[in-house]
């Protein structure tokens, strides 16, 4: 979520504003996908196993575990196993399922990559704002 959506006084960018350090971060739907996620949602809802098959890595965790997120608790409390591949052959993908891992097993990805998200967001957030201000003080138009 953008800066605004946790507070109205951040629509203005002001240095007295500045570090914006939300107690809680705050998730969205992107623009033109929540008909996909409503989709998703309403199919997650109904599961009584879900499969993770998102890429093997920690974005790919990040990605699961937002979706479940923003779905609610009663998606999140649904058991879950992951599917980890490395390779689309058909083969590969077979042994895959056959070897389910445990969710919990690849979870810590899921934290790693959610800690570096919420990382970038707080430098980028307010570095942008802060370099954006310095420079417009300056007399140099932009964001920065």
């Amino acid at each position: 979520s953008e800066p605004d959506d946790y507070a109205d006084k951040y629509k203005q960018w002001e240095l007295e504003d500045l570090p914006i350090l939300p107690d809680q971060m705050k998730y969205k739907v992107s623009k033109g996908k929540a008909g996909q996620f409503k989709t998703v949602k309403n199919l997650l809802k109904q599961a009584d196993r879900i499969i993770i098959a998102t890429d093997p890595d920690r974005e790919g965790e990040n990605i699961a575990y937002s979706i479940f997120k923003l779905c609610g608790r009663e998606v999140w409390q649904i058991p879950k196993k992951r599917l980890w591949i490395n390779s689309l052959q058909s083969k590969e993908i077979q042994r895959g399922f056959k070897e389910l891992r445990e969710a919990e097993e690849t979870y810590s990805y899921f934290k790693e990559a959610e800690t570096r998200q919420v990382s970038d967001w707080i430098i980028g957030m307010n570095f942008t704002r802060f370099l954006t201000l310095i420079m417009q003080k300056r007399g140099i138009d932009g964001v920065w």
